[in-house]
């Protein structure tokens, strides 16, 4: 599946060899982002990994990964929700 991001330039410059486990294709410098093309079989572990840019990256294309996205965070959400009430 193709996905498409824009990363902010301060953190792509520290992705080094690892975006080509998760499938880089294609690079496009832009004045202060960098646009990824990534062809990947493994959608949401491609998400997983994005999730560590935090607000540095945003995904353009495909939708399905946006709500991955999402997905991934409530889970985060409720998980840390959750451990906050049994203390």
């Amino acid at each position: 599946e193709k996905v498409v991001v824009l990363f902010e330039k301060s953190h792509a410059k520290f992705m080094g060899t690892t975006k080509y486990m998760y499938g880089f294709a294609s690079e496009e410098e832009l004045e202060t982002k960098v646009r990824m093309t990534f062809l990947t079989g493994y959608l949401k572990s491609l998400c997983r990994w994005l999730l560590m840019f935090g607000n540095g990256v945003t995904i353009e294309q495909p939708e399905k990964a946006k709500e991955i996205i999402a997905g991934l965070l409530e889970e985060l959400n409720f998980h840390y929700q959750a451990q906050a009430v049994e203390r």
